[in-house]
């Protein structure tokens, strides 16, 4: 399960399924500043949240659809 939620993330939010947000949510409850954020919220950032493969590192990026 460690591993699982990176496979979750590395698939574009449009073919994410119901587990694959799951994963991620439960991940980024993990982080400090989400702790707090209501578990929808959380979701949806889960649905929308990508990594972006930058020169030098990782970084997390959100896309947020209206």
């Amino acid at each position: 399960m460690a591993t699982e939620w990176i496979t979750a993330i590395d698939k574009r939010p449009s073919e994410r399924n119901h587990r694959d947000v799951e994963l991620i949510s439960h991940r980024l409850r993990r982080v400090d500043t989400l702790q707090r954020l209501a578990t929808p919220v959380l979701q949806q950032l889960a649905y929308c949240a990508f990594y972006e493969d930058l020169e030098k590192g990782v970084t997390c990026e959100y896309a947020f659809h209206t």
